[in-house]
């Protein structure tokens, strides 16, 4: 049985080539990430749309901007954002993924990159969120009774999902 290694052969000859222009100090050794990324996808369009070459390409374009928006200087106020912008990062590839799995899977399983995706810019948000403005009490109280609002929420979520009771009887 012959294997077509020729994607990966693509792979490390422009890793190589990557790798030895940084060395020479051509590029700048932040876009290797954002190069090695794109390279990832631009193999996702030309080999058939395949998930696994999204994966790869959509997490290391991701976290090669973010190394690029936290490395440059122009605006060197996005340094002390950092935190929040490493899980945003992270949480915009998962929303690049999710985009091939909506267009391309037709079944209930195509949302599943949206789980981690808004997991993470939502945890995003909180990192960089500022709370001074909330009065201390409130922030006590949050402290505090955040666990009930997880309960609450998934009250919710129990009472508005279907039920098999009423799958059997739509079949009938």
């Amino acid at each position: 049985m012959k294997r077509n290694n020729s994607l990966f052969g693509v792979f490390l000859i422009l890793a190589g080539i990557f790798l030895l222009l940084e060395r020479f100090q051509i590029i700048d050794g932040d876009i290797f990430l954002l190069l090695l990324g794109s390279t990832f996808i631009a193999a996702y369009f030309l080999k058939g749309r395949i998930l696994g070459l999204l994966i790869p390409g959509a997490f290391l374009t991701w976290l090669g901007l973010y190394t690029i928006a936290i490395e440059q200087t122009y605006y060197p106020i996005l340094a002390d954002y950092s935190g929040g912008l490493l899980f945003l990062a992270l949480g915009l590839a998962f929303c690049t993924i999710f985009i091939h799995t909506f267009v391309h899977n037709k079944s209930v399983t195509r949302y599943w990159p949206l789980y981690p995706a808004l997991s993470l810019i939502i945890f995003a948000l909180v990192v960089e969120f500022d709370f001074r403005f909330i009065p201390q009490i409130y922030l006590d109280y949050l402290r505090h009774y955040w666990p009930a609002v997880l309960i609450i929420l998934g009250v919710i979520i129990l009472l508005a999902a279907p039920r098999d009771n009423d799958k059997k009887d739509e079949a009938e």
